[in-house]
Parts: structure tokens; C-alpha cells; sequence
């Protein structure tokens, strides 16, 4: 009886997707000069709506190729927080095909995108309305691995109520 209890157990918890932790938001920002857009890949970061690691999308036509690390390019954090989700204001910084450093960041109601090309030291500034940037958590499909889980609480529920029904019937029968 153990043994099956351990198996189910083990079979239970093998279900229970990695990728739970890991939240997906699609998010864009319409600039003065800027159109951009794509998907945060999100962790969970205390004091944080979550921390970015990993960016996929388009930046002016050029193709976003990853995140830059906290601090690289003007103190970025890679932080997403608030009631609206926006970037803090130390930003997130990733960088694009036409190799551009790209920031995020907020201030005082506005959000502002800096580009920097390393090669050139040149640096382009733009912003706007905190309200053009935009990021949404993308829904969560239900998993086969969801309903596992379910039948498995349902079953281990009715077993234990059986369990119950044949102690109580045992303890009546013997008085």
C-alpha cells in the first residue's frame, strides 16, 4: 500500500510543470520616433511584479536579440513593477540586431527609450506618455498536466473518505 502511496506521490510532483515560475507578457511602446514590441520572459523578484531574462521582439524594425545585464547600459534593473506594469526607473536594457543598446525606463509620468550605439558612442533619446507602453501577462493554457493533478486530489479524497466510512462501520459493528 506505501509503495503505490510513493509512486502516486512521485507521479504527482513529475507533472507539475518547471515552467510554472516563468511568466510570459506581451508588451509594446509607441514612441515619440520609436515603435516597439515583443514578449518578456519574467521570474519572480521580490518587491517586483517580476525580473526580466529574457526579451524577444522588434525595436524600430530591428530584431531584439537579448537582454543586457542589470547595470550595463544606464543603471538598468530589468525590473517590471506597479499596478500597471511599467519598467522602473532604472529601466530594462537589451540589445537589437543592428547591434543598439536599447533602455526602458519611467520618470515622472513619462517613459523614456535611450539608444546607444557601442561602436559609435552615439546616443539617441525619446519618450513619451507612461501610457504607450503597454505589457500584459499572456494567459496560461490549461495543461494536461493540470488535470493529473486534479484526478489525483479527487482520488486520494475519495480513498480517505472510504477509509473513514469502513472505520466507522467497523467500530458500530462491534458494539
Amino acid at each position: 500500500m506505501k509503495t503505490k502511496l510513493v509512486v502516486f506521490a512521485s507521479l504527482l510532483f513529475a507533472c507539475i510543470p518547471v515552467s510554472a515560475q516563468s511568466t510570459l507578457w506581451d508588451w509594446s511602446w509607441v514612441g515619440s520616433f520609436t515603435q516597439a514590441k515583443g514578449t518578456f520572459t519574467t521570474v519572480p523578484s521580490p518587491g517586483a511584479d517580476g525580473l526580466i531574462v529574457g526579451v524577444t521582439g522588434t525595436w524600430n524594425g530591428n530584431q531584439i536579440t537579448g537582454m543586457l545585464p542589470p547595470g550595463s547600459f544606464f543603471e538598468s534593473d530589468n525590473l517590471l513593477v506597479g499596478a500597471v506594469v511599467i519598467p522602473t526607473s532604472r529601466g530594462l536594457a537589451f540589445e537589437t540586431a543592428d547591434s543598439n543598446w536599447e533602455h526602458l525606463a519611467f520618470n515622472g509620468g513619462q517613459i523614456y527609450g535611450d539608444v546607444l550605439n557601442p561602436g559609435t558612442g552615439t546616443t539617441v533619446f525619446d519618450s513619451s506618455d507612461w501610457t504607450s507602453f503597454v505589457a500584459a501577462p499572456r494567459a496560461v493554457p490549461w495543461q494536461p498536466s493540470d488535470g493529473v493533478v486534479l484526478v489525483g486530489i479527487i482520488l486520494a479524497g475519495a480513498k480517505q473518505l472510504r477509509r473513514k466510512r469502513n472505520r466507522t462501520s467497523r467500530t458500530h459493528a462491534n458494539y
